[in-house]
């Protein structure tokens, strides 16, 4: 027709946007070859791609939210401030996580160590399985290691070789030792 709409072997032409009655800033559209947008307040909140799925590409405070089967904050973003909260709708820092029993598990293939957080105890856990032997949990400053707990409980500071030392300790050339 005269407005450009066409329907041809049972496929629906738009050439640019539906448009919600009696809400003319709501739409769904196809600006671009390989694109659809959803605008709402005449702002667009969605862009499917080719090769990309954009949530909020304009920047504005709009915040998305995903719901879980018990929890309607699984993951929120906070786009006025730039944060993420993981069960919660007001995440207080960048990264944000609530729960009864918080969490950050990192994986590999064969082991995992974790991260925690339970009545006040913050809980650093490195081969929290036990697959492998010969754990430690390593302190890197400037891209080197100053400091470590090996897996029978030695710490070692300012060497990685703690050497049966329940504290070993190395400042220059001085090194000693507490058994």
């Amino acid at each position: 027709d005269s407005n450009g709409i066409t329907i041809s072997s049972g496929n629906l032409i738009i050439p640019d946007s539906i448009i919600h009655g009696g809400d003319s800033d709501t739409k769904v559209r196809f600006p671009s070859a390989n694109k659809v947008s959803v605008e709402t307040a005449g702002t667009e909140k969605l862009a499917i791609l080719h090769d990309e799925i954009i949530i909020n590409e304009t920047g504005g405070d709009f915040n998305l939210r995903i719901e879980g089967d018990n929890n309607v904050n699984l993951l929120f973003v906070d786009a006025g401030n730039d944060r993420i909260g993981i069960k919660t709708s007001s995440p207080s820092t960048d990264l944000h996580i609530k729960s009864s029993f918080p969490a950050i598990r990192l994986e590999d293939d064969n082991e995992y160590s974790q991260i925690d957080s339970n009545g006040g105890t913050l809980t650093l856990s490195a081969d929290a399985g036990n697959a492998s032997s010969s754990s430690k949990i390593t302190f890197e400053v400037d891209a080197s290691e100053k400091a470590r707990i090996d897996s029978s409980g030695n710490v070692g500071i300012g060497t990685t070789v703690v050497d049966g030392n329940k504290l070993a300790v190395l400042s220059g050339a001085d090194s000693f030792g507490i058994y």
